[in-house]
């Protein structure tokens, strides 16, 4: 499996966050790379025998500044639970 290619495929829309989609693909990229058993849960979940899925779950605000998060809650933009509404979103829908 190539993980470049799942995460980018199976990338939701960016966090409000994020400056870009380009910017949070880099990121989830770089993420599903390093993912690691017995580590921080990564943007794949990899279950033999079923296809690969983006994690709701991933923690995207870990490698967040201070500077940084001060700035996005100013704006409102600052959503750690981005994924797991947007998940629960599609549930209902679906």
């Amino acid at each position: 499996m190539n993980r470049t290619k799942e995460v980018t495929r199976l990338a939701p829309v960016a966090p409000p966050c994020f400056a870009s989609r380009d910017q949070w693909v880099e990121y989830v990229v770089v993420a599903a790379a390093d993912q690691r058993p017995g580590r921080a849960p990564g943007p794949l979940l990899i279950v033999a025998g079923e296809p690969v899925r983006f994690n709701p779950k991933f923690s995207f605000c870990e490698e967040c500044d201070d500077r940084h998060e001060g700035a996005m809650k100013a704006q409102g933009r600052c959503k750690p639970k981005y994924l797991l509404d947007l998940a629960a979103a599609a549930q209902v829908i679906a």
